[in-house]
């Protein structure tokens, strides 16, 4: 559930860094909830999360901070599946327990361990994929302000600029508290998440669907092309 990169080279003068990455002709996640009028149903928010959180459990396995999880940074494929893009912030720790202090990201994705300057770890990428699934369910921004100062004050405190529908089934509203739980230490990791409700059950729904597209990908791979027509006869 990580994007794939083909390739990768410096163009022009201004060395600007262009990538080759797969086609994803549904977009990406902000260019789904701009167009959306209601909010993305529960199932879909969970497939979500559950997809996002195996990036995260990959990459944070490895000591890599994504830490730039937004909506912008998931692509969609067309087979309902997503992918978490865009690392180029991303940092690799010298361990799975060592820590950044450098403070990069979107603002009003960052956890309270960065607005307060302090170091941080996987759990800030953990804190953002909260803020992801809180804007899946309400199409509003999880913190939101008219300034980065009155922003960096309401995510310390943990106010929110939205609160979740009220229909949200509880297990998953749980499932967000815990991502946006202020606590750092307290914060939940990605193969903690993967343990709980909804998400477990999710998982082996991802799989069969997994599954089942596997042989279909292969028995197109392996059809004979069609050959090209004869031209006629003069």
């Amino acid at each position: 559930h990580i994007c794939r990169v083909f390739d990768a080279w410096e163009d022009g003068a201004e060395r600007e860094l262009c990538l080759v990455l797969p086609y994803f002709a549904r977009g990406d996640l902000r260019q789904r909830l701009k167009s959306q009028v209601v909010a993305l149903p529960f199932e879909e928010v969970v497939a979500i999360g559950a997809q996002l959180c195996l990036a995260l459990q990959y990459v944070h396995a490895r000591g890599i901070l994504h830490r730039d999880v937004k909506p912008a940074n998931v692509l969609l494929a067309d087979d309902g599946s997503c992918r978490l893009a865009d690392f180029g912030v991303s940092r690799r720790l010298a361990s799975t327990a060592a820590l950044a202090t450098t403070c990069v990201g979107t603002p009003s994705f960052m956890a309270p361990e960065l607005h307060a300057d302090q170091p941080y770890a996987s759990a800030a990428d953990v804190w953002a994929l909260g803020c992801v699934l809180h804007e899946c369910l309400t199409l509003k921004p999880a913190f939101a302000a008219p300034s980065a100062a009155a922003l960096g004050i309401l995510i310390r405190r943990g106010t929110r600029a939205s609160a979740l529908p009220a229909d949200t089934p509880a297990p998953l509203r749980r499932l967000i508290d815990s991502m946006l739980t202020h606590d750092a230490s307290r914060r939940p990791d990605a193969a903690d998440l993967l343990r709980l409700e909804p998400l477990r059950p999710m998982l082996s729904q991802l799989r069969r669907s997994a599954s089942s597209r596997a042989p279909a990908a292969a028995t197109a791979a392996a059809a004979p092309s069609t050959p090209a027509a004869s031209p006629p006869a003069t």
